[in-house]
């Protein structure tokens, strides 16, 4: 085995270019030699029925292309997956809440408005992550029927998690206003 200098590397590296370019220039050229007995490239990109009536047959697709499709399904497939995680913190979060309220209000005979709250707080988070988690589905649904059928031009739109954050922060600041209302109400 022959240790090389990185000089030596380059200067090797650099011959294997030149020969690579010099074999792709004669290649171009249809009278060397090398490419005299190839056939001519067929510029058409329909394929010819067998009969005339037959409709055109479609060209095969392109394995960029369906490398690309997979690539976007398994990005969608993270995305779902990404909102059914959240979806059921969000449910959990929830049926977490009214367990606890429920515990409480068994264990203490007196009825607190606090209580009340608490418990529809937990109802509306389960609520909030069934929803999520169906319009998350749905949207799966559309984006894959969307890659399928070769429409992947960039639509604006509403964000789903814009809206999830939204609802969260107009619940927390309703719990927030009902444990500070409850603390002032005797």
């Amino acid at each position: 085995m022959i240790i090389q200098s990185p000089e030596g590397w380059r200067r090797s590296l650099v011959t294997a270019l030149r020969g690579v370019c010099a074999h792709l220039r004669r290649c171009r050229d249809r009278s060397s030699p090398l490419t005299a007995d190839l056939p001519t490239p067929v510029t058409s990109t329909r394929v010819q029925p067998m009969n005339s009536s037959d409709p055109p047959l479609q060209p095969p697709p392109s394995p960029g292309t369906e490398l690309a499709k997979a690539r976007n399904r398994a990005a969608e497939e993270r995305t779902l997956m990404a909102w059914i995680r959240t979806c059921l913190s969000l449910i959990s979060f929830g049926v977490g809440i009214d367990r606890i309220v429920a515990v409480l209000q068994r264990h203490l005979s007196e009825s607190v408005n606090a209580f009340r709250l608490s418990r529809i707080l937990g109802l509306s988070f389960i609520a909030l992550g069934t929803v999520a988690m169906l319009a998350a589905a749905l949207d799966h649904r559309y984006q894959l029927q969307r890659i399928q059928r070769n429409d992947l031009v960039y639509v604006s739109r509403r964000s789903a998690a814009f809206i999830v954050a939204a609802v969260l922060a107009g619940l927390g600041a309703i719990a927030f206003l009902g444990i500070l209302v409850s603390m002032f109400i005797p």
